[in-house]
């Protein structure tokens, strides 16, 4: 029995590939989806049908005027499927509470999710684009940094030892850092892929210095840099907790 599957209308030549070999011009699909795609990317794209959702993977080899790709599979059941191995995830129908929460919790920090007009709840999507047949939502699956790290500037051969907390709403955060200067609030807090950078004002002599902190998420722990009027210092957290 033949599945009817509900796809991205720019991604129907693109499958059509999948099964043909051949090469997709990029004028053949959606120029707005066409310049969201990445060579290396691991595409799932989730169809709804009336037995359930299943997923076509295929991997993009190329990017520059023409789009190559790999079949990987097509026509999985998603309930036996991990989308952890995803790089970007394709849907075009409203998900579930069940997907919904796949959704956040399953792909890596830094995997992406496009959807055509379809909303994701609570969770803003991080950019929007014009596309043929109606509006392209995009997310960046962010790390996950709720919690309370462990924080040390590096100041030339001197150190700062502070305790950050962190709280967490998809790709926005807040919180508080405890050092030298008191109790600091985390403020205008983003958090894409495994990158985050936020602000804390703290007092000085002339009144308030803001610091920028800026660093990558990687297996519990965040290394970057810190600036300010006074220059530029490096910090590193471990979780805690």
């Amino acid at each position: 029995m033949r599945l009817r599957s509900r796809m991205l209308p720019g991604m129907i030549p693109l499958l059509l590939c999948l099964f043909t070999g051949s090469v997709v011009m990029a004028a053949d699909i959606d120029p707005a989806l066409n310049d969201l795609l990445r060579p290396k990317e691991v595409v799932y794209e989730l169809n709804k049908v009336p037995k359930g959702i299943f997923v076509n993977a295929f991997m993009i080899k190329s990017r520059n005027n023409k789009i190559r790709q790999r079949r990987l599979f097509s026509g999985r059941p998603l309930e036996r499927l991990s989308l952890e191995k995803a790089s970007l995830i394709l849907l075009d129908f409203p998900p579930d509470d069940a997907l919904r929460s796949r959704l956040e919790e399953e792909p890596r920090a830094g995997s992406r999710i496009i959807s055509r007009g379809v909303a994701l709840g609570l969770w803003e999507p991080d950019g929007i684009y014009e596309g043929k047949d109606g509006l392209l939502f995009s997310w960046k699956v962010p790390a996950r940094i709720e919690g309370i790290w462990r924080m040390t500037i590096q100041r030339e051969e001197n150190e700062f030892p502070m305790v950050l907390w962190l709280c967490q709403k998809f790709q926005k955060a807040g919180g508080m850092i405890s050092g030298p200067d008191g109790r600091l609030m985390v403020e205008q807090a983003v958090i894409e892929g495994t990158r985050v950078r936020f602000a804390a004002t703290s007092p000085n002599e002339e009144g308030f210095i803001v610091r920028w902190f800026e660093g990558f998420i990687h297996q519990g722990s965040i290394s970057g840099q810190v600036s300010s009027a006074a220059g530029v210092d490096s910090w590193v957290a471990g979780r805690i907790n």
